[in-house]
């Protein structure tokens, strides 16, 4: 799973999702889903170096 597939994947779920008034909630928690999804097929000497903060994770959705 790489980034460019991840942030794909987001992006169509905001784009579906753009109606709902749950949206940034929906997106947020999807966000996360997948992003321990591929810290997690990340080997393991890597899973500590990909922390997402939730003040970045704020900015990816923002600007997606």
């Amino acid at each position: 799973l790489s980034i460019f597939s991840f942030e794909i994947s987001v992006m169509k779920l905001q784009q579906s999702t753009y109606s709902r008034p749950d949206i940034n909630d929906l997106a947020r928690e999807k966000f996360h889903e997948l992003a321990k999804k591929h810290i997690d097929a990340l080997h393991s000497k890597f899973h500590n170096k990909a922390v997402i903060t939730r003040i970045q994770s704020k900015k990816r959705i923002n600007a997606l």
